[in-house]
């Protein structure tokens, strides 16, 4: 055999050498090991994820922790707010919590019980709740057997309407519920619905006076003192 037939023999048997390496890394890297997208963290469901996939943790902003509210509520909006604002059913620490000034043990609960007359205004807000009057002759709205828990305050958003802004006359609990104080109400038959506010610990301006136009005299509200006034939209 020639120097010439010896060179071109060892080239190929160089040649297959390689090819055999090669198919061997490729099959250790393809389909007969594990298959790199089911490896831990590589798709974010089969291990620690880094990035904001469902694998990964979720964080809860403040809003968001308000039950029932959503994310996009204003924490500033949700509770009794500055003014008291909680109806009938959400749970009190005082008197300044609830909109109607009483707060009462039920069932060895602190809930806000709201003034009434009929059963409509003890409905709307909070269920389970009638008209029940005491032996002076008041009313109030009373949970039914089965209500042995009031709402969390965190539950209840309270409106941004200020005094004297004009407000929806209601027949049932949600009247008031537009108002920062949770009360809406008319000084004559002849004027129109306004957002009002207790004056029992709050000056009213110079154009409102104390008084209270509720039905039993016990609510004292900040009230226009013209006889004939209109609301601000």
């Amino acid at each position: 055999m020639s120097r010439a037939s010896r060179i071109q023999l060892f080239a190929v048997a160089v040649l297959l050498l390689w090819g055999c390496s090669s198919l061997k890394e490729a099959d250790i890297a393809g389909t007969s090991g594990p298959d790199a997208s089911t490896m831990d963290g590589a798709d974010g469901t089969g291990g620690p994820a880094t990035g904001d996939g469902d694998g990964g943790p979720t964080t809860t902003s403040e809003a968001g922790t308000i039950a029932d509210a959503g994310a996009d509520v204003d924490p500033a909006t949700v509770g009794a707010g500055p003014l008291g604002a909680l109806p009938t059913g959400y749970c009190c620490a005082s008197n300044d919590d609830c909109r109607n000034r009483h707060c009462e043990v039920v069932n060895g609960t602190k809930m806000c019980l709201d003034y009434c007359l009929s059963d409509d205004v003890c409905t709307g807000v909070s269920t389970g709740f009638h008209c029940g009057f005491n032996d002076a002759g008041y009313g109030f709205c009373q949970p039914a057997p089965g209500v042995t828990t009031c709402a969390p305050a965190a539950l209840f958003r309270h409106g941004t309407k200020p005094l004297g802004a004009c407000c929806q006359e209601l027949s049932d609990g949600r009247m008031g519920s537009e108002c920062l104080s949770g009360v809406c109400d008319r000084n004559g038959a002849q004027n129109p619905f306004l957002c009002t506010d207790d004056c029992g610990r709050t000056m009213c301006p110079s154009t409102f006076t104390c008084g209270h136009a509720d039905d039993f005299g016990l609510r004292y509200e900040c009230l226009p003192v013209a006889q004939s006034y209109a609301c601000t939209p």
